[in-house]
């Protein structure tokens, strides 16, 4: 053999080392990018999940409402308002225009001190307390027959509209020794 076959033989050789360790340096390479892909995959489903949850979070808590109330601005949720069938669910289901006052409140024409007591209704539900003032309390049941809410009097809470007789135990009063009853003439 030559000296230029030994060359060309060597230089083969080496070429031939060098293409089989890039070709290994590939497959290494190849699958690195196959495992990161699929990771990220994983990561982009459990992404997706996620925002798929936000979204019903989003659903179910709804946005914020903004109300004015007979000239008070309230603010709460949609699903507040939507917790029980009723008027205000009616109302903020989508399917009706809502009246918007110019700061784009929506305007409901109703007794603002009272509607307080319904939103603290739908926010506290079973653990709301209904408003001790006599008054106040005729005020907020008529709120809630209004917005067809159900009404549920406390067992220490008794009353009695049709006579307008009212009776407070004492367990719904400071001092367990206060009993008041209230006679109101109707006219």
């Amino acid at each position: 053999m030559s000296e230029g076959q030994d060359i060309s033989n060597l230089e083969s050789e080496k070429l031939e080392q060098a293409f089989k360790n890039l070709t290994e340096t590939i497959k290494s390479e190849k699958k690195k990018l196959s495992e990161e892909l699929s990771s990220q995959r994983e990561e982009k489903k459990r992404l997706e999940g996620e925002i798929e949850a936000m979204k019903s979070l989003k659903q179910q808590w709804g946005n914020i409402i903004k109300l004015n109330v007979g000239g008070k601005k309230f603010s709460t949720s949609k699903s507040n308002l939507t917790k029980y069938v009723s008027k205000l669910s009616t109302m903020f289901s989508g399917k009706y225009d809502l009246v918007l006052d110019d700061d784009d409140y929506v305007f409901i024409d109703r007794d603002p001190k009272a509607f307080g007591h319904v939103l603290n209704f739908l926010r506290d539900g079973e653990n709301w307390e209904p408003p001790i003032d006599f008054e106040m309390e005729r005020r907020v049941r008529l709120e809630f027959d209004f917005f067809e809410l159900p009404y549920k009097r406390k067992l220490n809470q008794v009353s009695n509209f049709e006579t307008g007789t009212a009776t407070l135990n004492s367990s719904s009063v400071r001092s367990k020794k206060h009993i008041v009853r209230s006679n109101i003439t109707r006219k």
